[in-house]
C-alpha cells in the first residue's frame, strides 16, 4: 500500500516539470548510474585511474581504427559504384555512337583486257587421299579442279573459267592420284597488247609454275607446262593414258594375274570390268589397250610386304575400269578364280550382265601419264626460277616423312611377330579389296548374282529424265502464271 502511495506521490511530483526538463532530469540519472557502476567495479577488482585511463585510450583507439575501416569500405563501394556508373555510361556512349564498318581499301579491278592471251597446257601432280575427286562439284568445294581454280582466280592468270576455254585430260574419283594429269586453258601473257613478244628485249614470259605453286595447296603442284595451240584439248587430243596400280605380294600368284592381264589387251567390249555411267551418255563400252604390266621382283610371293605394281596404258577408259580390272586380278592371284575367267567376263553373249564383285580400293591408283603429239614440255630451272628443284624438294620431304612412319610401323609389326606364332603376315590383299570376305565365302563369278545390265540402266536413267522434265515444266508453268 505504501509503494503505491509512493508511486503516486513520485508522478504528482514530476506532473509539474515539462517534457524537456524531463529528457534533462533524465539523462542526469543516467549519468549519475553510469558513474556508480564505475566505482564499484574499480573497488571490486582493485583497478586506480591509471588503468581505467589506458583502458579507455585503448577503447578509443579501436574505436578509431574501426571507424577508419569502416570509412576505407564505405569509400571503397563508392569508387566501384562510380566505377559501374562510369563504364555503363561509357556503354551507353558507345551504344550512342554509329558502329564503325570496316570498309576494306578499294582495290582498282585487274585490267586483263591490256594483255596478250596465250594458251597453254598444264601437267599437274596431286594426292588425291583428301579429295573428292578431281573435277569440279556441285555438293563439295574440297576437289583438286576447285583449287586449281582458286589459284587461277586469285593470281588473275584468267579473268573465269569460261572465259579460258578449259579442258582436262581426265576426271579421277575420291582418293585417286596423278603424276601425269593434263588441264589447257587460255591465260593471260606477260605482254601488252601493244607489245610485240619477239622485240621486247630482256621482257620474259610469266613463271607460271612459280605463280600457281605458291597459292596451290602443298598436294597439289603444277610441274610442268608447254605453250599449245588456241584448238588444242586437253582431252580429246589426248593419245594414251597410263595407270599404275599398287599392291602388295601377299602370296599372290603373279604369274596367273599376268597370264590373266595379257587377255585383256586389244580392243574389247569392257562393260563387265566398269560401272555403268549412262548419266553422262555412255552407252559405248568398246575400249583398246596397248599395254598390262605386273612388275614384282624375283622374290615376289616370299616376302608379302613387297609392293609390286600394276601398269595398264589405253588410248580411254571407263568408268572404274582399272579398279575392276584389279579386283578380278586379286582375285585370280588368291587361286579363288582362274586366268580364263577373263575371255568369259569379256564375251558379251555369254555373260551380258556384270557379275556382281565389289571395286578395289582407289587408294593405290595413279593416273601416272598422259601422252600427247608434238608438245615440249617447260620444267621452270635455274637460278631466278627454282620451281622444279622446289617440287623436288617437296615431293622428297614427304616421302621421307612416309618412309618413316611406314618403317616405324614395319618395325612395330616385327616386333610383336616375333612373340607370336605366327609366320607370316596374312590377308594384306583384303586392305586393297574391301568387299573380300574370306576364301570360304567366296563365289565364283560364273554363279554370281548379276547387275541390271545397259538396258535397265537405260530405262532408269529414262524415267529420271521424263520426272525432270515433268518437275522443270511445272516450275516454268507456275512462274508464268499471273499472281
Amino acid at each position: 500500500m505504501m509503494e503505491i502511495y509512493k508511486s503516486h506521490a513520485m508522478m504528482e511530483k514530476y506532473e509539474s516539470y515539462t517534457r524537456e526538463e524531463l529528457v534533462a532530469k533524465c539523462e542526469g540519472l543516467i549519468k549519475e548510474n553510469d558513474s556508480l557502476k564505475s566505482k564499484l567495479v574499480v573497488e571490486s577488482n582493485g583497478i586506480d585511474s591509471k588503468t581505467i585511463h589506458t583502458s579507455t585510450s585503448n577503447n578509443n583507439l579501436q574505436q578509431k581504427t574501426d571507424d577508419n575501416a569502416k570509412q576505407r569500405n564505405i569509400s571503397d563501394k563508392q569508387t566501384n559504384n562510380n566505377a559501374q556508373q562510369n563504364n555503363k555510361n561509357a556503354q551507353q556512349n558507345n551504344n550512342n555512337k554509329p558502329k564503325q564498318i570496316n570498309v576494306k581499301k578499294y582495290q582498282k579491278p585487274f585490267e586483263f583486257s591490256k594483255y596478250r592471251v596465250k594458251r597453254i597446257a598444264l601437267k599437274i601432280l596431286y594426292f588425291g587421299w583428301d579429295y573428292c575427286g578431281f573435277a569440279v562439284q556441285d555438293n563439295t568445294d574440297k576437289t583438286v579442279e576447285a583449287e586449281i581454280m582458286k589459284a587461277m582466280l586469285k593470281s588473275k592468270l584468267i579473268e573465269d573459267r569460261i572465259g579460258s576455254k578449259y579442258s582436262r585430260c581426265g576426271r579421277t574419283d575420291k582418293g585417286v592420284s596423278s603424276f601425269g594429269q593434263v588441264i589447257a586453258l587460255d591465260v593471260r601473257s606477260n605482254f601488252l597488247i601493244t607489245e610485240d613478244p619477239e622485240n621486247c628485249g630482256e621482257k620474259r614470259e610469266l613463271p607460271y609454275l612459280k605463280i600457281l605453286n605458291r597459292v596451290l595447296p602443298d598436294d597439289i603442284r603444277a610441274y610442268a607446262y608447254a605453250n599449245v595451240e588456241p584448238t588444242f584439248d586437253a582431252r580429246f587430243d589426248c593419245i594414251s593414258r597410263t595407270y599404275k596400280y599398287y599392291f602388295p605380294a601377299d602370296n599372290l600368284n603373279i604369274q596367273a594375274m599376268q597370264e590373266a592381264a595379257t587377255l585383256l589387251l586389244g580392243e574389247h567390249d569392257f562393260r563387265n570390268f566398269c560401272k555403268v555411267d549412262v548419266g553422262n551418255n555412255v552407252n559405248h563400252f568398246i575400249r583398246r589397250i596397248d599395254s598390262f604390266k605386273i612388275r614384282g621382283s624375283p622374290t615376289s610371293g616370299k616376302d608379302v610386304r613387297e609392293i609390286c605394281e600394276m601398269e595398264i596404258t589405253g588410248m580411254a577408259f571407263l568408268w572404274h575400269q582399272v579398279r575392276c580390272m584389279a579386283a578380278v586380278l586379286f582375285l585370280i592371284g588368291m587361286n579363288l578364280e582362274k586366268p580364263e575367267i577373263m575371255k568369259y567376263l569379256l564375251d558379251i553373249e555369254k555373260c551380258p550382265k556384270r557379275p556382281q564383285y565389289g571395286m578395289a580400293s582407289e587408294v593405290p591408283l595413279v593416273l601416272y601419264d598422259c601422252v600427247y603429239e608434238g608438245i615440249n614440255w617447260i620444267y621452270e630451272t635455274g637460278k631466278n626460277n627454282d620451281t622444279t628443284e622446289m617440287n623436288i624438294n617437296n615431293l622428297q620431304q614427304f616421302w621421307s616423312t612416309k618412309t618413316i612412319q611406314s618403317k616405324t610401323a614395319l618395325t612395330m609389326l616385327d616386333d610383336l611377330l616375333s612373340h607370336t606364332n605366327a609366320p607370316i603376315l596374312k590377308n594384306l590383299t583384303s586392305t586393297i579389296l574391301p568387299s573380300f570376305t574370306g576364301k570360304k565365302d567366296h563365289i565364283v563369278m560364273e554363279k554370281r548374282a548379276t547387275c541390271g545390265g545397259l538396258d535397265r540402266h537405260m530405262e532408269r536413267q529414262a524415267v529420271k529424265r521424263v520426272k525432270l522434265k515433268e518437275k522443270w515444266m511445272a516450275k516454268k508453268a507456275k512462274l508464268e502464271s499471273p499472281s
